[in-house]
């Protein structure tokens, strides 16, 4: 008997013949995440895929599988992927069929019997070529099918059937960035991506069957206008069909045309009020249209996953909305049921890890970074989100890594360049990392805390007048923040102006949110105080540093404030004191602000 994943192989190669594309890319699509390894798959997937990239990719993945295979290669090399093999060239004895044979035939006889050919064996032989022309360029892949004895992994999943609660492909299989003609090579060409196509919500049969499929492949290719056209074919015919509602609600929802959008969901949603899909389309139109309107956006969520428990998109954006609502416990629970849904969905660990990025959990957020990356390399907003995460694990070259490629397609994104200036700064890469500050802040200079990074910077290499500059625009545009104030109050310490070192330190007190930084002001205010000759306030700034759990600072801040206390106790005192050159302060890189949330309208594709 055969096993589950022969019997859904067959029924696709036997869809394909009958030229049902649809329903072979579906099955095929199950079939790539119950055996990823088998070349055929991605052979026949191959010739199902609608889009050049498609092909070549799954191409491409099965001469990965299997490097001997010659239709892999033959198919790459008509796709202008590979060179010319002479190799793989057909005999031409063995390419030529009987028609071909009598055709040359014909050629060395005299012309008068070429002429004496009746008109019917001339038109016999012309339609002839025609289909072996058509032939030839329908199968200009090369496939061929092989043994039909092919081995599979056993698996215990039942045998196939419509799965009502798939994701629908809000956009293109292949996520590439957009970029400019010129620009880099786009991610699906640089990485060695993951072919994720998810089935559509709902494929319901209808009247105008090819105008129904046709719309359905311009969903899955983005050619709305082209897709609205055959959508608006069948609905003559069925005018209250619930999901060709809800497709043409899609349409124009994705061109941006909101209103119109609303009104085929409502409609949808008339017709079928247990219609999950019209409930989510229309919580994003909501959000896409009018922001504020975000309550009625979860409220349809919420409708979408009672009405199919199993919408794993509904529970998705559920989360996506708690995060927003800075709720990540929240999100998390949403987020669990997307896990129990769609296990390997990479929107599921990239959601995962903004909400352990929010909990502080930065191990968390971590590995759920990679995951995601690892799942879906064509993701671009993974990559950002990696470097967020190793900049907050003060791994530089896990930062570099991720940023340098994101950076390659969103040049312009400037907390990105922050993340690539901490990172070299780290590596003590001066030279890099002020390169990376300036071109953040050419872009755009409302951000306090890349003034901050470079000022400091600026502050570790000496260069005091420049430090002042941009941390006092720092101040300027954000006078609560801690990390300005005490920055530039390091800068005068350096320059030996107690008197402005007291000033920026009694400011930063206010805005002190942690120990260490409350430590820090009573070990530089101190020292400033007795420079100043108040030598009561510095004595009790000592004490109270001394008073705090000494494993909050470092431990050249107790042994200085000790000695000083000695020296201040002593009546000898000399009225100059010197701070030991060991007490030198450990540069406290700010951390830069925590990443946008990404719009519900830019969620990656599953």
């Amino acid at each position: 008997m055969p096993s589950p994943e022969e019997t859904m192989f067959n029924e696709a190669v036997s869809a394909l013949k009958k030229g049902d594309k649809a329903r072979a890319r579906d099955l095929l699509t199950r079939l790539i995440k119950r055996v990823p390894t088998q070349p055929d798959i991605w052979l026949w997937m191959s010739a199902a895929v609608e889009t050049r990239r498609e092909r070549v990719y799954c191409l491409k993945e099965a001469l990965r599988l299997d490097p001997t295979s010659r239709t892999a290669r033959h198919g790459l090399i008509l796709a202008g992927e590979l060179p010319p093999d002479p190799t793989l060239a057909i005999p031409p004895e063995l390419q030529r069929r009987n028609w071909e044979s009598q055709l040359a035939a014909l050629q060395v006889q005299p012309e008068r019997e070429l002429l004496g050919l009746s008109w019917k064996q001339i038109g016999l032989y012309a339609a002839a070529a025609v289909v072996v022309i058509a032939l030839v360029t329908v199968g200009i892949l090369g496939l061929r099918q092989r043994s039909t004895q092919r081995v599979f992994i056993p698996s215990s999943v039942p045998t196939y059937g419509p799965t009502p609660t798939s994701l629908p492909s809000l956009t293109p299989v292949f996520r590439s960035p957009t970029v400019p003609a010129a620009g880099p090579t786009p991610l699906w060409m640089l990485l060695e991506a993951t072919y994720t196509p998810t089935p559509l919500y709902v494929n319901t049969p209808h009247g105008r069957s090819e105008a129904y499929s046709t719309a359905l492949r311009a969903y899955a290719n983005g050619q709305w206008a082209e897709m609205e056209d055959y959508l608006e074919q069948s609905l003559r015919d069925e005018p209250n069909a619930v999901d060709l509602l809800y497709y043409m609600g899609e349409t124009y929802r994705l061109r941006k045309d909101t209103k119109t959008a609303l009104r085929y969901y409502e409609q949808a949603i008339a017709q079928d009020p247990n219609f999950a899909p019209a409930y989510l389309g229309r919580a994003y139109a909501y959000l896409a249209s009018q922001p504020r309107r975000v309550r009625e956006a979860e409220r349809d969520l919420k409708t979408a996953v009672e009405a199919d428990p199993n919408y794993a998109e509904a529970y998705l954006q559920l989360a996506v909305l708690n995060l927003g609502a800075n709720d990540p416990e929240q999100a998390l629970r949403n987020l669990e049921a997307v896990g129990q849904l769609q296990p390997d969905s990479p929107l599921l660990y990239y959601y995962r890890a903004r909400a352990h990025l929010t909990l502080g959990d930065v191990a968390e957020a971590r590995a759920a970074a990679e995951q995601a990356n690892t799942l879906d390399k064509t993701m671009l907003e993974s990559y950002r989100l990696l470097a967020e995460v190793c900049s907050a694990d003060q791994d530089p070259e896990c930062t570099l890594q991720a940023v340098n490629t994101y950076l390659l397609y969103e040049p312009r994104d400037a907390q990105a360049l922050a993340w690539q200036g901490g990172a070299y700064a780290a590596q003590d890469n001066s030279e890099a990392a002020l390169q990376s500050f300036s071109r953040a802040l050419e872009i755009d200079r409302s951000q306090a805390e890349i003034y901050i990074q470079r000022g400091e910077l600026y502050r570790v290499l000496g260069d005091y007048d420049k430090a002042i500059v941009d941390l006092t625009q720092a101040i300027g545009l954000n006078q609560r923040s801690y990390a300005a104030q005490s920055t530039l109050g390091k800068v005068f310490f350096a320059q030996g102006d107690y008197q402005q070192v007291y000033n920026r330190f009694a400011a930063a007190e206010l805005y002190a949110a942690t120990d260490l930084q409350k430590a820090e002001v009573l070990f530089y205010r101190a020292q400033a105080q007795e420079k100043l000759n108040r030598v009561l306030p510095a004595m009790q700034d000592y004490q109270k540093l001394l008073a705090m759990p000494a494993e909050l600072y470092p431990e050249e801040w107790a042994e200085l404030a000790r000695e000083r206390l000695t020296a201040l106790h002593t009546p000898t005192r000399t009225a100059a004191v010197t701070t030991p050159t060991h007490t030198r302060q450990p540069t406290l890189t700010p951390r830069p602000t925590q990443t946008r949330q990404p719009t519900l309208t830019h969620t990656p594709t599953p």
